[in-house]
């Protein structure tokens, strides 16, 4: 819902098999179907029983949209379909973080549904090497109240079209900490960067929507670098009987960001957001509004992943 005349409808699953193959392992495979289609499995190995060191290939297919907004009017609507896999070397730090080195081979194409074409369709092959560090030391995996989040990837894209090849960084560390019973104080800090590479289409860095300058539609800040900062307290309100589970938070927080390379973007752009959060049986239910610079303002409500 983070454009109310255009609401997104999507269910999920995951089946998972533990220990295929030797103790530890695992292999896991997720479906969802609606607004997003696709299906992704990966398998997670390590080398011995009590290695720390492991191998993880992977397969995919998804087709997910691509909404380019300006302000409230929804300018175009791309559908992107990927279709590869890949395989990854990685080494378990600490049952909390690790660190992984990959190469995947896949086939990305771009094709307009609705509006403007705004950039043409395209298909090409692609090759992707990378290294990714990845710290997860929140207390608990859907509304955290302490702890450190950190995940940060180095990518080098190849077109085996043109063979044309760039790079791009991108990092992502949120920090929580409680301040009493019932309320946590958290930040976050957010950039990336392809290092000068311009005419990236959908592949650049995007800002907007919930949680990420909520005030602004959803892609409606793309440009090929970036950075956002979040300040903002979040308070447990109620909870509901422990047979549902079901606990309910107020947030609120403000949000500055930029972005480079896009002459058609705001300088510094900027909001205050306000959530009512659910911790339900049903995954993290959210409702929310946005008041940014520039007259920018947008209400919007979800199921799913938050922080």
């Amino acid at each position: 819902g983070t454009d109310v005349n255009n609401v997104g409808f999507g269910m999920a699953g995951r089946l998972t098999f533990l220990n295929v193959g030797n103790l530890r392992s695992e292999w896991r495979t997720d479906a969802f179907f609606g607004t997003n289609n696709g299906i992704t499995s990966e398998y997670y190995r390590p080398f011995s029983q009590s290695s720390k060191w492991f191998f993880a290939p992977r397969g995919y297919i998804t087709r997910t949209e691509f909404d380019i907004y300006n302000d409230r009017d929804r300018l175009a609507q791309y559908f992107q379909l990927r279709k590869g896999g890949g395989i990854d070397l990685g080494y378990a730090l600490s049952p909390k973080a690790e660190i992984r080195v990959g190469e995947d081979v896949a086939r990305y194409s771009t094709y307009l549904k609705l509006g403007l074409p705004i950039v043409d369709n395209a298909s090409s092959g692609v090759a992707v090497s990378s290294v990714r560090f990845q710290y997860l030391g929140q207390d608990d995996p859907v509304i955290p109240r302490s702890g450190v989040i950190n995940q940060s990837t180095f990518q080098w894209f190849s077109s085996r079209l043109d063979g044309d090849s760039y790079p791009s960084l991108q990092t992502r560390t949120s920090a929580f900490r409680r301040v009493s019973n019932r309320g946590s104080v958290f930040g976050l800090a957010a950039g990336g960067t392809t290092f000068g590479t311009r005419g990236l289409d959908f592949q650049s860095f995007s800002l907007g929507g919930p949680l990420q300058l909520g005030a602004y539609g959803r892609n409606e800040l793309l440009g090929n670098q970036y950075f956002l900062f979040q300040a903002g307290y979040l308070h447990e309100l109620f909870r509901l009987s422990p047979l549902t589970g079901s606990t309910f938070y107020a947030a609120g927080l403000y949000e500055i960001g930029k972005v480079y390379g896009n002459p058609l973007v705001p300088t510094l752009p900027n909001d205050i957001s306000f959530a009512l959060i659910g911790k339900t049986a049903i995954g993290p239910v959210f409702v929310g509004g946005s008041f940014g610079d520039s007259g920018h303002r947008k209400w919007w409500f979800g199921v799913g992943r938050i922080f």
